[in-house]
């Protein structure tokens, strides 16, 4: 389906919503897909938001290889549980296990992206925080 201005349409599973957005100085109109699948996938997502943050308690002393395990282990966490979730909720997969593992199959880019970007940035944050602690770094 496509609406007036030649924007594709998702009825399926996503929720289109129309904006007003500001871009370079001016208003334009913008068509956002908000995530709204049916059923309860937004349980599994906070879930596993949560026990990623249980998690970081453990990770409280700043150590290069403690930093390292939760940059590798918190894409994969969230991963297996919001997957799994979509799995569930999703009448786009058959309920057994060759339907949840075409699920996550077909989230295997989301993981890799997600997972390049935590492992990067938790090396950069963690370089310049080291970089702070030993005053090597200073912002004055």
């Amino acid at each position: 389906m496509r609406d007036p201005s030649g924007a594709a349409i998702d009825c399926g599973f996503n929720k289109v919503r129309r904006a007003r957005v500001e871009s370079g100085g001016k208003l334009r109109n913008t068509t956002i897909v908000a995530s709204c699948s049916r059923g309860n996938s937004l349980i599994f997502f906070n879930c596993s938001i949560i026990i990623l943050s249980l998690l970081s308690y453990y990770f409280t002393n700043a150590k290069a290889s403690r930093i390292a395990s939760l940059a590798i282990a918190s894409p994969a966490v969230f991963y297996l549980i919001s997957n799994f979730g979509v799995w569930i909720n999703s009448p786009m997969y058959s309920k057994d296990f060759s339907g949840l593992a075409l699920c996550y199959i077909n989230a295997i880019p989301f993981y890799a992206s997600s997972a390049t970007a935590c492992i990067l940035f938790c090396s950069v944050f963690f370089l310049i925080y080291s970089l702070l602690k030993n005053n090597r770094l200073s912002f004055n």
